[in-house]
């Protein structure tokens, strides 16, 4: 099941869906932008989910497949990418579940 929250106010309008069942999904990231570590909180994941970074490019930059030890939260080391802006992306086999904008900085 899926509700969706509305706000209304005099100056600004902000909507958002919240998901109630235990869909994979990235629940929250930090910090954004980041420059060495980027902390993931996942929830909803199995076996079959990865993930995924991405530049804008549609090029995988790093990879973290979830194995039955993953926790829900995983900081990943980004030395070896570049600045930029990319998607985090986690996948359940071939299917994208959810997606965020990330920058990294140098």
């Amino acid at each position: 099941p899926i509700s969706f929250d509305v706000e209304l106010t005099k100056s600004t309008l902000s909507a958002g869906i919240r998901s109630y069942d235990n869909s994979p999904q990235i629940s929250k990231f930090y910090p954004n932008p980041a420059a060495t570590i980027l902390t993931v909180h996942c929830e909803g994941i199995n076996p079959q989910s990865s993930l995924r970074l991405i530049n804008m490019m549609g090029i995988e930059q790093l990879r973290m497949d979830i194995t039955p030890s993953f926790s829900t939260v995983q900081h990943i080391p980004l030395e070896t990418v570049g600045a930029g802006v990319y998607q985090l992306v986690l996948i359940e086999g071939e299917r994208v579940v959810s997606a965020q904008k990330v920058v990294i900085i140098r």
